[in-house]
């Protein structure tokens, strides 16, 4: 067989992922994951805006430093601002500091965007065809700065892509502008089986087959806390690998979880630090 070639900065190849999570309030994945596993996270997720770059930058030197592949999520602020340059000068900026670091960075702008425009935020004016020509114009000036370490991901959430959320997932597509697509896949039904079993999940995964466009899992999340839902956990993690998923970051956290917390507990906390040290889970040393 040919030569494995990754297809973006921090892909992994074929039958191994990057196993990690994101942890309440941009939390130290040391104390609560690392020491007790003693392996590093594969893969760690944090959320930024731009008032916070410095740190950002800071954040995923030391995730790089430890092994980890940092995915930093950011809001840019409101979409049609970046859509006409008006912050690129903050973006280049951005871009040229993450290009100093000694590996690679996964870089979300704006994740979840279909939430946002049925909320009540008023930077989000515009809507889905603002937000595409956000992507647009992030893409371009992520180029011109050169920062070739740096993945540029979307990041949606699986019901969008539910027939039941009356959302067209189309709105939120850009051609020749990701180097992969991030989704965000909750199971918040105990008795319902195991994410890969969801309707959302199967749709998005067909929706970015057609695109000729592979996907990692940026948040997920599933309820329970006994031996069932940590064979759940290792079902999911197994059916990912066998389709190529680079990378999956549980949300263990209970921050802005309207329907409770879904920090890990119980067996599902045990099992997800055995998977760390599986051989499967790559770091980047």
């Amino acid at each position: 067989p040919p030569a494995w070639v990754p297809q973006f900065p921090g892909d992994v190849q074929p039958g191994t992922i990057r196993w990690g999570c994101s942890i309440e309030g941009n939390g130290d994945p040391v104390a609560r994951h690392e020491t007790i596993a003693g392996v590093a996270l594969g893969l760690r997720r944090t959320f930024w805006d731009m008032g916070k770059v410095d740190k950002l930058v800071a954040t995923a030197a030391a995730d790089i430093a430890a092994g980890r592949v940092p995915w930093v999520s950011i809001k840019v602020g409101a979409w049609l601002d970046v859509a006409a340059g008006k912050i690129d000068a903050a973006l280049l900026g951005l871009f040229v500091k993450l290009k100093a670091l000694p590996g690679p960075v996964w870089l979300t702008a704006h994740h979840e965007p279909e939430d946002d425009i049925e909320g009540t935020s008023p930077a989000q004016v515009g809507g889905a065809a603002a937000w595409r020509s956000a992507q647009a114009r992030i893409r371009r000036v992520l180029g011109q700065s050169g920062a070739t370490n740096v993945t540029f991901a979307s990041i949606l959430m699986a019901w969008t892509f539910d027939p039941k959320s009356n959302r067209n997932p189309a709105d939120w597509w850009v051609d020749d502008c990701w180097d992969f697509a991030g989704i965000d896949v909750y199971q918040d039904s105990e008795a319902a089986g195991a994410p890969q079993t969801m309707t959302g999940w199967k749709n998005a995964k067909a929706f970015y087959d057609a695109k000729d466009l592979r996907i990692a899992i940026a948040e997920w999340g599933n309820r329970g806390t006994n031996a069932t839902a940590a064979n759940e956990m290792l079902s999911f993690r197994d059916y990912c690998i066998g389709q190529g998923v680079p990378g999956m970051s549980y949300f263990d956290s209970s921050l802005n979880a309207a329907t409770g917390s879904w920090r890990l507990e119980g067996e599902p906390l045990t099992r997800f630090r055995e998977l760390m040290k599986a051989p499967s889970s790559v770091r980047l040393k």
